[in-house]
């Protein structure tokens, strides 16, 4: 792991380890799902989307699967954006007039 997610876990030479935010929070509550979602549910690259799902193949999210998966599409839904708009900006501002 390369990216993003070098800081979140000490067992792969990161930190905080997820093993230690379990035992502090527990892993099958909303505060653990609330975490996840922090952590990585802003990046915008599908470089990072495919490093989080890398990371949590080999950690699993537990109670917050279906979080990571949620994260995983807004990434994606937010990489696809940016690269419309770096590439072909009028392209989109023509499809949005049509639509209104």
């Amino acid at each position: 792991m390369c990216g993003y997610l070098r800081r979140l876990c000490p067992c792969c030479s990161h930190v905080p380890c997820r093993d230690d935010l379990q035992k502090k929070f527990g892993s099958g509550n909303f505060l653990w799902t609330s975490i996840v979602g922090a952590a990585c549910g802003y990046f915008d690259s599908k470089a990072a989307a495919d490093e989080i799902k890398a990371f949590f193949a080999t950690h699993p999210a537990g109670s917050a699967d279906r979080k990571v998966q949620q994260c995983l599409e807004a990434i994606r839904s937010r990489s696809w954006r940016s690269t419309i708009l770096k590439n072909d900006p009028e392209r989109l501002v023509d499809t949005i007039a049509k639509l209104c």
